[in-house]
């Protein structure tokens, strides 16, 4: 039972993401649920009700994804848990792609998680634990979003090397 810690989950408001925050909700932790629509994260939060709150961000904004752990906290009071959870994927091959959809991937699956992780691990409570949900389909992709994977995978290895040498764990 994780009753009465606060986690953030980016991609918050649909799919996995929403799948999260309803395990975590249902098990006592109250989530901030990140996601680029206003509208869908209010529907959200009116299923976990009191348990959730609302922070509308496109993790692309880096600037707004590295202020966004304090803004938890100063609305939340805290934070235990992240969840790195938003992600795009183009499918096909990476020539059959536009260069800016590709840097897109990079942006949001590889560098909004490093931002939002450095700027969440020294705001955490002791005994917090930053999860990376993968794409498995991404995983196996030809070309497109796998350096983008690859790249957060990186970051889960050089977590335990700094990052998280302060009483916190990283899953995924």
């Amino acid at each position: 039972m994780a009753d009465g810690k606060i986690a953030l989950v980016t991609g918050g408001s649909a799919g996995i993401g929403l799948a999260v925050a309803r395990k975590l909700a249902a098990d006592g932790t109250r989530v901030a649920l990140v996601a680029r629509t206003e509208k869908t994260l209010r529907e959200a939060a009116a299923a976990l009700p009191g348990m959730a709150e609302i922070f509308p961000l496109d993790v692309k904004d880096l600037a707004a994804v590295a202020a966004l752990p304090q803004r938890v906290i100063e609305k939340m009071g805290a934070l235990d848990i992240l969840v790195n959870n938003a992600g795009v994927h183009y499918r096909g091959a990476m020539l059959d792609r536009a260069p800016l959809e590709l840097a897109e991937m990079v942006t949001v699956n590889l560098a909004s998680p490093i931002v939002l992780t450095r700027a969440a691990v020294p705001l955490m409570r002791p005994g917090g634990c930053i999860v990376r949900a993968a794409r498995v389909l991404a995983s196996r992709a030809p070309g497109g979003a796998r350096p983008a994977d690859h790249g957060l995978g990186g970051l889960a290895g050089a977590g335990g090397h700094g990052l998280l040498g302060r009483g916190r764990r990283e899953s995924g």
